[in-house]
């Protein structure tokens, strides 16, 4: 690969691909669209055939092969069968909430006596909480279902364990190095569980078990379900391929099929007039509606407003829905020109630090991550920002780049820490706010064994050159 040297940026040039040309005039493709397959790894036929034809036969396996999922699935049909109560605990973001909806919506026309519980972001904090499954077993719960979390709910599995209810875990977040003592875990990432499709969203995970489940009555999913599983799987920026591109294919070919009441409003507020829309309409134009509820009020209304039938209600929740997502972009836009104003001023070292660390006791904790996200876009470092609150605790969210796994720094940091989970790419973290110089002081020090001052430089990966002429309208 070609490199050059910008004022900015280290661009990126791509290969010249002989083979192109003739899979051009194979494909009825214009040539600087196949350059870009051949620049992203699809160099063959077969590969090219796998990645733009998706099939349910070639792409979906069967949801039996997930790990626990048989064992899940029997145990919700016990306690459908037998009239017990099921909890579904939840995450705040699109993922937790379109998850949540997915298992209102599949399990309560079954007869299941199903509620749901969605935390507070700044009351309640991240997870399945102790507190949670306390009240559970208070309310008589026999159930506790997981959706985008559990996955390092190890103090809460104990507990539920002693009050007699039984935990099922659905969660797509990397494992540690050990597991929660839990009924049933129903993570592709788990290191003995089958499944060949790693990289679903929290929703994808939840999909396949209600798959399962509806596939064991012989029912088909409610139609809504792919609705709800486009939304979640979208925004959580789960790579679309395999699996997952066939279901967001499918997904799209539905919601432009059948216009639902609470998928109307999120048009309507983001101004989507296009009759057919696409992946990127749903990403930048209707789910971060969603997520504002959970970054700065309560994510419940969330899922009344996706699977509601009343009209009025879910006009209502859509209003709400316009105004906090305003105030969280003006939100954003204030704490990111706060920390640009840092590395201007020259408090954080810009040039010399391998990341960029800041923290604020009057930051929302929803909002951090998608700044700490910009904040990588503009300076191509790793960006951890933390939220302080009133007992001293840090509570952080990372976003870093490529060249550095961030969840394997802070499985190795964890001695510092009080929690935290993820991703590669995308984490979360709790500390004592007194250890913050010294996790700084640690972690620039790993990240200086691990990457080369060139894997912080920002770059333009170029994936073809096109001519004026292979442009139409």
């Amino acid at each position: 690969m070609k490199t050059i040297q910008g004022e900015k940026y280290i661009w990126h040039l791509p290969s010249e691909h002989t083979d192109a040309l003739a899979l051009s005039a194979g494909y009825n493709l214009s040539f600087p669209i196949v350059q870009t397959l051949f620049s992203r790894g699809f160099s063959t036929r077969e590969s090219i055939d796998n990645f733009l034809f998706s099939s349910l036969q070639k792409d979906v396996a069967h949801p039996a092969l997930l790990k626990d999922a048989q064992k899940a699935v029997d145990r919700i049909l016990y306690a459908i069968q037998h009239k017990e109560k099921i909890l579904i605990s939840g995450d705040y973001d699109v993922d937790g909430i379109t998850s949540s909806a997915l298992m209102m919506l599949c399990l309560a026309p079954l007869g299941a006596q199903v509620n749901f519980f969605l935390p507070h972001r700044v009351h309640d904090g991240y997870g399945l909480s102790k507190k949670t499954v306390q009240r559970a077993g208070q309310n008589n719960y026999k159930v506790i279902i997981t959706v985008d979390n559990g996955i390092t709910a190890f103090e809460p599995a104990e507990i539920a364990k002693e009050l007699g209810i039984d935990l099922i875990i659905t969660d797509h977040h990397r494992p540690h190095l050990r597991v929660p003592d839990a009924f049933a875990i129903v993570n592709p990432h788990q290191h003995d569980c089958p499944y060949p499709y790693k990289k679903f969203a929290g929703v994808g995970v939840s999909f396949k078990l209600l798959s399962l489940l509806y596939e064991k009555l012989h029912l088909p999913l409610p139609s809504k379900a792919y609705e709800l599983l486009l939304l979640g799987t979208i925004a959580d920026v789960v790579p679309l391929t395999g699996e997952n591109r066939f279901w967001v294919r499918q997904g799209l070919q539905y919601v432009n099929a059948t216009e639902s009441a609470s998928l109307k409003m999120l048009k309507l507020n983001g101004k989507v007039t296009k009759e057919t829309i696409s992946s990127t309409d749903v990403g930048f134009f209707l789910t971060p509606q969603i997520n504002a509820l959970g970054r700065l009020e309560d994510p419940r209304q969330g899922v009344q407003f996706l699977i509601g039938s009343d009209g009025a209600q879910i006009e209502s929740v859509g209003r709400v829905l316009l105004e906090l997502n305003q105030a969280r972009k003006a939100i954003e836009k204030t704490i990111f020109d706060s920390i640009v104003q840092q590395i201007e001023s020259g408090v954080i070292d810009i040039e010399n630090d391998y990341c960029i660390i800041s923290s604020s006791n009057k930051w929302p904790p929803g909002v951090i991550g998608l700044v700490a996200s910009r904040l990588v876009a503009a300076y191509g470092k790793p960006a951890l920002l933390f939220h302080i609150t009133q007992d001293g605790i840090a509570k952080g969210s990372c976003r870093s780049i490529a060249a550095f796994n961030m969840f394997d720094a802070l499985s190795e940091l964890n001695h510092l820490l009080l929690s935290f989970g993820g991703h590669s790419m995308a984490a979360g973290l709790s500390l004592d706010k007194n250890k913050l110089p010294e996790f700084k002081l640690q972690l620039e020090q790993l990240m200086k064994t691990r990457i080369t001052p060139i894997d912080l430089k920002q770059k333009i990966v170029v994936d073809a050159v096109l001519q004026l002429s292979d442009l139409n309208k």
